[in-house]
């Protein structure tokens, strides 16, 4: 078959496809709770819509948004009908000002790019936050009886890490902000850290989650004091933690729940988690099945 005929030959199943789905209506139950909208992000009006492969994208004269297989490489179901309706349906009510691929075309690599689907992305764009997010949610609820939706997400925004906090001796917490500072005549790798200044843009904890740190003991003080919460000694089948090993688990659990932003000591990664001592050693050594019952 010539080119020129291949191409009328498309056009034509697709106009009779439009012409099937159009009758079809928007009858397909959501699951509301499809899809967990973080209440704390900042407000984004975009939409991360990853499609299965050869799936076409094509508007109708009102300006709907159509996703369904290709019908040239597959064989069009009535269930294909009827989720692209209710796709175009959806995106419509949302009040979808944009549909387009998300990312552009590269100049060179384009296998790769095909290979790794980075060319199904695609990003629609609300009128509002509130119609991102509800839109976000009544898709993810049709992915599973629709053959070309494969992800769907809010399009995060985000922005430029914080300040470092003023803690006294963060400049020398190379695992937690490595910019190569000399700390005991070793210089540092820049980079090589933990990347926490983007996480504390997000959060720095919360007294709802609960760290057990299993280590020798951990002595109170004042960087997460008010957070320890009633620990447990194996060996010693009691509730007693204080640390047995030269501070180790106090050191550790300086690291991970240090208060940040107050001026003094350093700061750990979660500022505000709930911390639960668990003594695991007799003196600095211990059992691997104390480290199981722990």
């Amino acid at each position: 078959m010539s080119e020129p005929a291949q191409r009328r030959l498309i056009h034509r199943v697709a106009a009779i496809f439009a012409a099937s789905v159009a009758v079809c209506g928007s009858a397909l139950a959501v699951d509301p709770m499809a899809v967990d909208v973080l209440d704390d992000l900042p407000p984004t009006t975009r939409v991360l819509i990853r499609t299965a492969p050869d799936t076409t994208l094509s508007f109708d004269r009102a300006g709907g948004a159509w996703l369904y297989p290709d019908p040239v490489r597959a064989r069009l179901t009535m269930t294909d009908m009827i989720a692209a309706r209710t796709i175009r349906d959806e995106l419509a009510a949302a009040g979808l000002l944009d549909l387009r691929p998300a990312l552009g075309v590269p100049d060179v690599a384009i296998d790769a790019y095909v290979e790794r689907g980075l060319d199904r992305w695609l990003v629609a764009t609300l009128d509002s936050p509130e119609s991102a997010a509800k839109l976000a949610r009544d898709l993810s609820g049709l992915a599973p009886m629709s053959s070309v939706l494969e992800v769907v997400e809010i399009d995060g925004v985000g922005g430029v890490a914080a300040a470092p906090p003023d803690d006294t001796w963060f400049s020398l917490q190379y695992g937690m902000r490595n910019t190569g500072q000399n700390v005991s005549g070793i210089d540092g790798v820049v980079g090589a850290d933990v990347n926490v200044l983007p996480a504390w843009d997000w959060t720095i904890g919360s007294p709802d989650v609960v760290v057990g740190v299993l280590d020798a003991g951990v002595n109170w003080h004042e960087e997460y004091e008010s957070r320890l919460m009633a620990g447990w000694n194996v060996p010693d089948n009691n509730d007693s933690f204080v640390d047995e090993c030269s501070s180790h688990g106090t050191h550790v659990t300086g690291i991970l729940g240090g208060e940040g932003g107050n001026t003094q000591g350093v700061a750990g990664v979660s500022w505000r988690c709930s911390i639960l001592p668990v003594v695991v050693t007799d003196g600095c050594t211990g059992y691997e099945s104390w480290v199981a019952d722990g």
